[in-house]
């Protein structure tokens, strides 16, 4: 089903991806468990269509989800983690949340190295 959600997101038919995706998560979380990467993989495959449709808000709280649960399982420095981290700060920056968005300094470098731009660092002190 995820496969197939993804198929319709790249043909840009999203309305018939959204059911897939939802089924799907609901799914594996049952059977793989809501940390196992292939879920989290849709999680965010939902995340990323809700901000297609400009619906922040959810895909502030799916990428948030996303963000904790790869901490968790892959620690905050995981190239994986990170990619997610960015994410959640653009999407709070479009909900105008700047100073959530603003990435802190432990994961600026790996962010920079990982994604080749500069991030913003903030002094937390």
């Amino acid at each position: 089903m995820n496969n197939l959600g993804n198929i319709y997101a790249s043909m840009g038919r999203f309305d018939e991806a959204i059911p897939l995706w939802d089924r799907a998560l609901e799914l594996k979380v049952r059977y793989l468990g809501a940390d196992h990467p292939s879920t989290l993989n849709t999680l965010n495959n939902l995340a990323e269509i809700e901000e297609i449709f400009g619906h922040y808000d959810r895909a502030e709280s799916l990428h948030q989800e996303v963000v904790d649960a790869r901490v968790r399982v892959l620690g905050p420095e995981h190239p994986m983690t990170l990619l997610s981290m960015a994410q959640l700060a653009f999407v709070r920056g479009r909900l105008g949340h700047l100073e959530q968005a603003l990435l802190d300094p432990r994961y600026a470098a790996f962010v920079e190295q990982l994604l080749g731009i500069s991030a913003v660092r903030v002094d937390h002190h």
